[in-house]
């Protein structure tokens, strides 16, 4: 399973755009996608979703390479196995799953955490992330070429397709780039309730329930604990835009950050 969809779509008076995407892919490229370090990411984490949850999501919709390659030297696979193979390679990788998928059950019946149990699963897992960024050309250049891998070049080409096909929205000078900001049910929220709002939900991916009904309430606490306990990445994807359009905040350029609105925020823990 490979999806994107752009939840918030900005541009700034100084014509610099940031967009904010939530995607779904085989985890086994998270790695790869999180080299690029221009991006503001939160992901579903391993360690937050319960174990009977992580299992029926890989027993329902298991992870899958889109291009079975077959073995040569290199790290390009350019050829695929044979037809009569493919299902072959399918069913191994499926037996694989329901081989770990018992030995997790039987960590889970002596008490095992899940943040251990779920590690054995993760190869079948499509992990979810929210993204936002205002460059991709470099990502867009490594990803979408031949030589990448068939399933993160598959995400980066319909990361570009959503990007052409998507109108951003004009923000003014003092003016914020929220994401779910279509989605707040009392329009008299002032902005900074807006952003805590967007903070505590981007924070939720990691359990995955950034859809759900707003509790407003909830929203302020989890982004004020957030704050003081230095749980900064939620607090990337919101941003205002700069005066100078070259100007980096973060790994933002043109965009301010929420983030680093916060004077502690690379408080130094050895002090």
């Amino acid at each position: 399973m490979i999806e994107c969809r752009i939840i918030a779509d900005s541009i700034s008076e100084s014509k610099k755009r940031i967009t904010t995407f939530v995607c779904t892919f085989p985890r086994f490229i998270l790695a790869e996608f999180n080299t690029h370090r221009v991006f503001s990411r939160n992901a579903a984490s391993s360690r937050a979703i319960p174990s009977k949850k992580f299992i029926d999501q890989i027993n329902n919709h298991p992870a899958m390479p889109l291009h079975w390659g077959k073995e040569q030297s290199g790290m390009q696979a350019w050829s695929e196995l044979s037809p009569s193979d493919i299902p072959v390679a399918q069913e191994i990788w499926l037996q694989a799953r329901d081989k770990m998928i018992h030995c997790a059950k039987e960590m889970m019946s002596i008490g095992v955490h899940k943040q251990i149990v779920n590690r054995l699963l993760e190869p079948w897992f499509n992990v979810t992330v929210i993204l936002t960024a205002t460059e991709f050309n470099n990502f867009f250049k490594l990803r979408c070429h031949k030589d990448a891998q068939p399933e993160i070049q598959e995400l980066a080409l319909k990361i570009k397709d959503c990007l052409k096909e998507s109108t951003p929205k004009a923000i003014n000078f003092g003016d914020w780039h929220i994401p779910f900001g279509d989605r707040f049910i009392d329009e008299k929220l002032s902005i900074q309730e807006k952003l805590k709002i967007c903070v505590a939900r981007c924070a939720r991916v990691s359990y995955l329930n950034f859809d759900g009904v707003i509790d407003h309430q909830k929203d302020y606490d989890l982004h004020d604990v957030l704050a003081k306990e230095g749980h900064w990445s939620p607090f990337e994807h919101c941003a205002s835009p700069s005066v100078n359009p070259w100007e980096y905040s973060g790994n933002f350029m043109g965009w301010h950050q929420y983030r680093k609105s916060f004077e502690n925020e690379q408080k130094n823990i050895m002090a």
